[in-house]
């Protein structure tokens, strides 16, 4: 039967197994870990940055600055089409790597529309970032005014649509994106094409656009035209050493992925 809180562990040969499996029955489309590696060296530029976005069975790469990227983990890499039923990966919806072999470590998650139904307990949990006992990490309204500060656009138009879908998590601060806004949802305002990936501090109530690969991650930001992308808008995201590369920096649009964390968790 289907799952949808339920997230794959995978070792980049395209084998899988279970891995946490959320107390939720919302689709799960963003997970971090509260403590997330090279959180700061990816706000600072100074590691790849990999996501994937919308319908899409592939996860990409951007290298800090000068802007070079291409394809870093392939459908076939991620989870490979297995016997009977088992048709692989189609839309990658969340990502996580790091932390200790074998076991996920991505203890906090979002769900689509950022609302959960907990099975164990009967209540509903609204918020954009949830733990495993799905506590509010972070508040959709926070989330709304994050936005709205680093665009400019009206806090209040824009709580009733953020949903969180892709995130790393350093404390109380966060890197995400949202889903895409229409211009008709906030009065013709303004609008988010989900490209965007924004930076926000809990303590302070800062935020900003993320700047990498020596570029703002904002709405002029042309994902689909630079990566190849099926869709603008991301849906997961992570930071990787620039160790863990194996290709020839001079290319700017090919790479060979190089062994990904055993710990490596996926949803789909």
């Amino acid at each position: 039967m289907p799952d949808p809180g339920q997230t794959l562990l995978w070792n980049g040969t395209g084998a899988t197994r279970d891995g946490i499996d959320y107390r939720t029955s919302g689709q799960v489309d963003a997970m971090a870990n509260p403590g997330d590696a090279y959180f700061y060296s990816l706000i600072n530029d100074r590691v790849a940055m990999v996501f994937s976005t919308t319908f899409d069975d592939r996860i990409h790469f951007e290298l800090p600055r000068p802007a070079q990227g291409g394809i870093w983990a392939t459908s076939n890499q991620i989870d490979a089409p297995g016997p009977g039923m088992d048709q692989g990966v189609h839309d990658v919806d969340a990502l996580e790597l790091w932390g200790p072999n074998n076991i996920s470590d991505a203890f906090y998650y979002s769900v689509y529309g950022d609302v959960t139904f907990d099975p164990l307990t009967g209540q509903v949990a609204s918020g954009a970032v949830l733990d495993q006992n799905n506590n509010v990490i972070f508040t959709r309204q926070e989330i709304a005014k994050a936005v709205g500060n680093a665009t400019g656009l009206d806090a209040q138009l824009l709580l009733g649509y953020v949903n969180v879908d892709a995130m790393m998590v350093s404390g109380g601060r966060i890197v995400f994106s949202v889903d895409p806004i229409e211009k008709s949802d906030l009065n013709g305002t303004g609008f988010l094409d989900g490209g965007e990936i924004f930076v926000y501090d809990k303590a302070t109530g800062s935020s900003n656009f993320l700047k990498h690969g020596g570029h703002l991650w904002n709405t002029d930001f042309d994902v689909k035209g630079t990566f190849g992308t099926v869709t603008e808008n991301i849906n997961a995201l992570e930071a990787v050493p620039l160790g863990r590369f194996a290709f020839d920096v001079s290319l700017d649009t090919t790479a060979s992925a190089d062994l990904v964390a055993v710990d490596s968790t996926v949803a789909i």
